[in-house]
C-alpha cells in the first residue's frame, strides 16, 4: 500500500481565548486553499490515475483540504471517509487503528494535523515517537507499506506545497 500523509493547508489563527471546540471550526485561509490545490496536484502526479481512498479528520480545515484534493483529482466525495480518531489530540496508535480497515487499499490519502502527522510518520518508518520530519501546512509524505505496523514503512518522499509543472 502507498500511504500519502497530508497535513491540512494553512488555517485561520486560533484566538488565545478560544478552546478546542473553536479549533475544530478553523477554516483554510486563501493561501491554505492554494496549498491544498498544490497538494492535490502533487497527489495527482503520484497517483497517475490509481484508485484511492481519502481519509480525513473531521476538523473543518482538514475537510476543506480533502475536498480541494478530491476536486483536483477529478473524483467525487464518495471516496472521502471522515475519521474521528485522527485529530491533533490523537496518538499514532489511535490513528493506526483507524487505518486498519483500509490496509488492503492500493493507495490511501490521510489528511490530518500536527503533531499527529509527524509522530505517525516517525512511528511507521522508524518505530519511534520522535518526529524527524517537520510537516508544514499541505506537506505530502509518501510511505510504502506491506503491512500497517510501526517501524516497517519506507519513506519514499516528502513534498512541500510548491507549484507542480
Amino acid at each position: 500500500m502507498k500511504l500519502y500523509i497530508v497535513r491540512h493547508g494553512q488555517a485561520e489563527l486560533l484566538k488565545a481565548n478560544e478552546g478546542e471546540a473553536k479549533d475544530s471550526e478553523r477554516a483554510l485561509t486563501s493561501e491554505g486553499q492554494q496549498e491544498a490545490s498544490v497538494a492535490g496536484q502533487q497527489l495527482k502526479a503520484a497517483l497517475a490515475g490509481e484508485s484511492v481512498k481519502i481519509l480525513a479528520s473531521p476538523y473543518r480545515r482538514a475537510q476543506q483540504t480533502a475536498q480541494e484534493i478530491i476536486s483536483v483529482l477529478g473524483l467525487t466525495s464518495d471516496v472521502l471517509v471522515t475519521l474521528n480518531s485522527v485529530t491533533p489530540q490523537h496518538s499514532p496508535q489511535e490513528a493506526l487503528t483507524a487505518l486498519q480497515p483500509y490496509e488492503n487499499e492500493s493507495a490511501v490519502v490521510l489528511i490530518s494535523h500536527q503533531p499527529l502527522v509527524s509522530h505517525l510518520i516517525a512511528q511507521l518508518v522508524w518505530g519511534r515517537n520522535e518526529p524527524a520530519i517537520a510537516m508544514g501546512t499541505a506537506y505530502v509524505a509518501c510511505l510504502s507499506l506491506e503491512t500497517l505496523e510501526f517501524g516497517l514503512a519506507e519513506l519514499l518522499w516528502v513534498h512541500a506545497p510548491k507549484a507542480v509543472a
